[in-house]
Protein backbone atom coordinates (compact mmCIF):
# COMPACT_ATOMS: atom_id res chain seq x y z
CA UNK A 1 0.00 0.00 0.00
CA UNK A 2 2.18 3.15 -0.89
CA UNK A 3 1.35 6.71 0.64
CA UNK A 4 -1.63 7.97 -1.49
CA UNK A 5 -3.67 5.24 -0.60
CA UNK A 6 -2.91 4.38 3.30
CA UNK A 7 -5.59 6.57 4.35
CA UNK A 8 -8.44 6.22 2.43
CA UNK A 9 -11.59 4.34 3.78
CA UNK A 10 -15.12 4.10 2.71
CA UNK A 11 -18.24 5.65 3.64
CA UNK A 12 -21.82 5.13 3.24
CA UNK A 13 -23.88 8.22 3.42
CA UNK A 14 -27.28 7.47 6.12
CA UNK A 15 -30.20 7.45 3.98
CA UNK A 16 -28.94 6.75 0.11
CA UNK A 17 -26.26 4.26 0.90
CA UNK A 18 -24.11 5.42 -1.27
CA UNK A 19 -20.69 4.59 -0.59
CA UNK A 20 -17.83 7.03 -1.02
CA UNK A 21 -13.87 6.70 -0.68
CA UNK A 22 -12.37 9.65 1.30
CA UNK A 23 -9.20 10.52 2.37
CA UNK A 24 -9.30 10.18 6.29
CA UNK A 25 -7.50 13.36 6.63
CA UNK A 26 -9.91 16.26 7.10
CA UNK A 27 -10.23 19.43 4.87
CA UNK A 28 -11.86 21.43 7.19
CA UNK A 29 -12.40 21.18 10.89
CA UNK A 30 -13.96 22.44 14.00
CA UNK A 31 -11.50 25.35 14.54
CA UNK A 32 -11.93 26.37 10.55
CA UNK A 33 -16.09 27.27 11.19
CA UNK A 34 -16.87 31.10 11.55
CA UNK A 35 -20.95 29.91 11.83
CA UNK A 36 -23.13 27.32 10.84
CA UNK A 37 -26.21 28.23 9.62
CA UNK A 38 -29.53 26.54 7.72
CA UNK A 39 -30.54 27.71 4.47
CA UNK A 40 -32.93 27.49 2.00
CA UNK A 41 -31.60 27.46 -1.73
CA UNK A 42 -33.92 26.43 -4.46
CA UNK A 43 -33.05 22.71 -4.14
CA UNK A 44 -34.56 23.00 -0.42
CA UNK A 45 -32.41 23.11 2.90
CA UNK A 46 -29.39 23.10 2.95
CA UNK A 47 -26.39 23.92 5.75
CA UNK A 48 -23.83 26.95 5.24
CA UNK A 49 -20.35 26.52 6.61
CA UNK A 50 -18.96 30.13 6.94
CA UNK A 51 -15.00 29.94 6.66
CA UNK A 52 -12.12 31.21 8.46
CA UNK A 53 -10.02 32.53 5.91
CA UNK A 54 -7.12 30.09 6.03
CA UNK A 55 -9.70 26.95 5.41
CA UNK A 56 -11.47 29.26 2.41
CA UNK A 57 -8.12 28.90 0.68
CA UNK A 58 -8.12 25.35 1.24
CA UNK A 59 -11.58 24.83 0.53
CA UNK A 60 -10.74 27.01 -3.07
CA UNK A 61 -7.12 24.74 -3.50
CA UNK A 62 -9.25 21.34 -3.37
CA UNK A 63 -12.13 22.65 -5.27
CA UNK A 64 -9.88 23.31 -8.28
CA UNK A 65 -7.95 20.62 -8.10
CA UNK A 66 -10.12 17.41 -6.90
CA UNK A 67 -13.22 18.64 -9.42
CA UNK A 68 -15.53 15.80 -9.73
CA UNK A 69 -14.53 14.57 -6.73
CA UNK A 70 -16.82 14.46 -3.37
CA UNK A 71 -16.35 16.53 -0.31
CA UNK A 72 -17.88 14.28 2.93
CA UNK A 73 -19.14 16.02 5.86
CA UNK A 74 -18.69 13.92 8.82
CA UNK A 75 -20.35 14.67 12.63
CA UNK A 76 -19.26 12.92 15.59
CA UNK A 77 -17.59 9.78 13.53
CA UNK A 78 -20.97 9.77 10.97
CA UNK A 79 -20.90 10.71 7.57
CA UNK A 80 -24.32 12.80 7.03
CA UNK A 81 -24.56 14.33 3.94
CA UNK A 82 -21.82 14.87 1.12
CA UNK A 83 -21.13 17.92 -2.03
CA UNK A 84 -19.50 17.25 -5.23
CA UNK A 85 -17.15 19.63 -6.31
CA UNK A 86 -18.77 20.59 -9.83
CA UNK A 87 -16.80 23.92 -9.77
CA UNK A 88 -14.35 26.05 -8.34
CA UNK A 89 -15.28 27.30 -4.68
CA UNK A 90 -13.57 31.19 -4.78
CA UNK A 91 -16.24 32.36 -1.63
CA UNK A 92 -16.14 31.79 2.36
CA UNK A 93 -18.90 29.70 2.23
CA UNK A 94 -19.63 26.01 1.68
CA UNK A 95 -23.50 24.57 0.88
CA UNK A 96 -24.06 20.94 1.78
CA UNK A 97 -27.21 19.17 1.91
CA UNK A 98 -27.38 16.40 4.39
CA UNK A 99 -29.04 13.21 4.24
CA UNK A 100 -30.99 14.04 7.50
CA UNK A 101 -34.76 15.10 7.65
CA UNK A 102 -35.71 18.34 7.08
CA UNK A 103 -37.09 19.10 10.85
CA UNK A 104 -33.81 17.23 12.35
CA UNK A 105 -31.74 19.74 10.68
CA UNK A 106 -32.31 22.86 13.31
CA UNK A 107 -31.57 20.33 16.26
CA UNK A 108 -28.34 19.33 14.38
CA UNK A 109 -26.93 22.79 13.50
CA UNK A 110 -27.76 23.55 16.95
CA UNK A 111 -25.79 20.55 17.88
CA UNK A 112 -22.81 21.55 15.60
CA UNK A 113 -22.96 25.02 17.10
CA UNK A 114 -22.13 23.69 20.10
CA UNK A 115 -19.35 21.55 19.37
CA UNK A 116 -17.57 25.50 18.15
CA UNK A 117 -17.26 26.67 21.75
Amino acid sequence: MDERTRHVVLVALPVSGTVIRINHFPVIVEEDLREIALARVDLGLCVVFALEPRAARALYRISTAHRGQRLVLIVDGEPLGARVLESVIDTAELFIFLEVEDDELPALIRSMRRALG
